[in-house]
């Protein structure tokens, strides 16, 4: 948004080509003598002197007589316009950088801050404040950035910026958690989870509600926010991993070490700012990409990107926040009769996440597509609590009406799933890849990053009265819940069976290396024994580095410590793997006389 104003938008009320030819003269009059002859308050002076001028122009031929006439009776109508005052968080920060264009949208701008007012005087005093943001996902531009409902009189002070104000996160930290444990083959986004009483002595999670649902898919336990099926996930990979991923992320609040959130980081028991979690919320919509988010046009080189998780992943979780918004349920449904019109068409596929804080202090919502990031929080400056402040009342209307009010993209805002998620057959009761014993299977698409190597467990053969069948095994409570067998190195699938033993050749198992530190020196290539046969995918710390195909080079850059590294077929054979890297051993300095 790059705006300027003149004082003829201060005095008249509009830009100079929308000047008519009296106003004109008034204002070429004014410089002979500003204070004598300023048209609001000496009135009689600014008019004679409108009308000198006139005449003068008439004199040197640059009007007609007739247009001197018009002008000289075109009546006065000069008065204090206020100049807009769009965003005034962001310009308080701004004010001491000169001239700066900045990334928003004023026509966004403006409605957003409209929006966000009128949304929060229907609270009553109940709920006193919000903030909001749109970013552009693919070049991380902030298009709008409202920091209080009203700037001038929000209880507790509406020129805190509420945008960068830490709060509690709730709910809305838990797709991160989803997408780094499929990420780390912790989970699949199509495989069963328990919803029950969770105790891990120290620490005991509950839902919100204080209900729980049994059993159910991740997809639905991500969809409807339930917290332990969260927790569960987690403990999977641990506090640690999470901690260190959102803070790779942007997440500048987590200022604690990982053990003094524990389980409860996935719940939001810390704080995060709006900011912050629109940035985050954007590296999903733009497939793992993280980008800081922009608020000014810069000139020269462009801030770096930095992938977070792979397409494959973020695919995934786009199929699992993707749901309806809550007014547009039923919303583009073909009609019975192929001869009745439309009444209109779909609106755009959308995702979103809402949260609320413990204690009903902070309301949240995300909404996004590839095109756009909308991101809501809606509390009290002073942390009063509110019944009314939950995610899905409160703050997810807000965004929904904020992000259909972006205007559409002539591209697809849903992203191209082809050549990320390959087709798996799982086993239609545990959700996981089947195992030689599950009856019924059903075929769904995973992230092509990830590991089959966690098969179902749930089927198992049995003798019974002398002959073999197949039973159903369940463990019997939440804690460490996990229905999948964790197949070891070099096992191969029984779709598998036809091909050679998977063995990685290069670099072997327990290998040592020294880094060069010369250019191009510290990379190893990667080989392994069905090289000429089979697309191979390859993992490092059970991140996915990339793919080898028939024989094509995939290298490895050398870091320095302990790594494991794994490969795998199509089929889910999977060899791994471990090497050391040492930085060199400084040499020992001579004294020279």
């Amino acid at each position: 948004m790059k705006t300027r104003h003149g004082f003829n938008e201060y005095l008249l009320g509009k830009p100079a080509r929308e000047l008519t030819l009296a106003e004109a003269a008034l204002l070429a009059g004014l410089p002979k003598a500003p204070s004598r002859l300023m048209p609001i308050e000496k009135r009689r002076a600014a008019l004679d002197r409108r009308d000198y001028v006139l005449g003068r122009m008439c004199d040197e031929g640059y009007i007609t007589p007739a247009q001197l006439e018009r002008a000289r009776q075109d009546r006065l109508t000069a008065r204090w316009h206020e100049f807009p005052r769009l965003s005034p968080h962001l310009a308080m920060r701004l004010r001491d950088q000169g001239t700066v264009v900045t990334t928003l949208d004023a026509a966004a701008q403006a409605a957003f801050e409209d929006t966000v007012k009128g949304h929060v005087a229907g609270f009553c005093g109940e709920v006193s404040n919000a903030a909001a943001i749109a970013v552009h996902v693919p070049s991380a531009a902030v298009l709008a950035r409202v920091g209080s409902a009203d700037f001038f009189n929000t209880p507790g002070g509406g020129q805190v910026d509420a945008c960068r104000a830490p709060r509690s996160p709730g709910s809305t930290l838990k797709p991160f958690t989803y997408a780094l444990a499929m990420e780390r083959n912790a989970l699949y986004p199509c495989e069963v989870l328990l919803d029950d009483s969770l105790d891990y002595g120290a620490y005991a999670a509950e839902n919100y509600d204080g209900a729980y649902r049994g059993v159910v898919s991740a997809v639905a336990a991500l969809r409807d926010s339930l917290n332990v099926p969260a927790v569960m996930v987690l403990n999977r990979i641990g506090a640690h991993a999470l901690h260190g991923f959102l803070r790779d992320a942007g997440f500048t609040t987590l200022v604690r070490p990982p053990e003094h959130y524990g389980l409860g980081l996935t719940l939001g028991n810390c704080e995060a700012r709006l900011e912050e979690l629109a940035a985050g919320y954007t590296m999903l919509a733009n497939l793992g990409e993280y980008r800081v988010l922009e608020t000014t046009v810069a000139e020269g080189t462009p801030r770096p990107v930095r992938r977070c998780l792979s397409r494959g992943v973020c695919l995934a979780a786009y199929q699992m926040l993707e749901q309806p918004l809550p007014n547009e349920f039923g919303a583009g449904l073909i009609r019975a009769s192929a001869s009745l019109p439309r009444a209109s068409a779909s609106p755009p596929r959308v995702c979103w996440k809402t949260g609320t804080s413990a204690g009903h202090r902070d309301a949240w919502a995300f909404v996004f597509n590839q095109h756009y990031v909308v991101g809501v929080w809606m509390g009290n400056n002073d942390g009063r609590r509110s019944q009314r402040l939950v995610g899905a009342e409160a703050a997810l209307p807000l965004a929904a009406r904020l992000f259909r009010s972006l205007p559409p993209a002539a591209q697809p805002g849903w992203p191209d799933v082809r050549g990320d998620l390959r087709r798996v057959e799982v086993c239609a009761v545990s959700g996981l890849p089947a195992s030689t014993w599950c009856r019924r299977t059903k075929q769904v698409l995973l992230p092509r990053s990830q590991y089959l190597h966690r098969t179902c467990d749930v089927h198992r053969p049995i003798r019974e009265n002398g002959r073999l069948v197949v039973a159903e095994r369940w463990p019997g409570a939440a804690k460490h819940w996990d229905l999948a067998h964790v197949r070891q190195r070099q096992q191969i699938t029984p779709h598998a069976r036809h091909e050679r033993t998977l063995r990685i050749i290069e670099p072997p198992d327990q290998a040592q290396f020294v880094l060069t530190g010369e250019p191009e020196g510290d990379r190893v290539r990667l080989r392994a024994s069905l090289d000429a046969d089979a697309r191979l995918y390859w993992y490092v710390d059970d991140r996915y580095l990339g793919a080898s195909v028939q024989n094509d080079a995939l290298l490895l850059d050398l870091t320095p410590g302990a790594h494991t590294l794994a490969c795998m077929t199509p089929h889910g054979a999977v060899d791994t793997v471990r090497y050391v890297v040492a930085r060199p051993t400084p040499r020992a300095a001579f004294a020279v006389n």
